[in-house]
């Protein structure tokens, strides 16, 4: 039956992000000459928040597939990486086994 196969749901979830991020050297042209100035790296924390939809598929011999498109809500008060709005779309595909 389709209906035991075909499984569409609902996600949202909430939580806390952990930012890092490690920035190369900079290059620099200072009074006609090239400087190089090490940047320094940078940590912040922050909120997160997903809200998507998606099916999955399952065959008979309890493997699955799930397609699901979301969206993922990460700001941060400072800026980390030369932005401070790092929110993105995401469309997730996974492949899997159920035991």
């Amino acid at each position: 039956d389709i209906e035991d196969d075909f499984r569409p749901h609902l996600l949202v979830q909430s939580g806390v992000m952990y930012a890092m991020n490690f920035p190369r050297e900079q290059n620099i042209f200072v009074d006609g000459r090239f400087e190089t100035i090490q940047l320094d790296n940078e940590y912040r924390l922050t909120y997160n928040l997903l809200a998507g939809f998606g099916v999955d598929f399952t065959t008979r011999s309890n493997y699955f597939a799930t397609i699901r498109p979301q969206y993922r809500y990460t700001f941060f008060t400072k800026e980390i990486a030369g932005k401070k709005d790092h929110s993105t779309f995401e469309i997730k595909f996974e492949i899997g086994a159920q035991f």
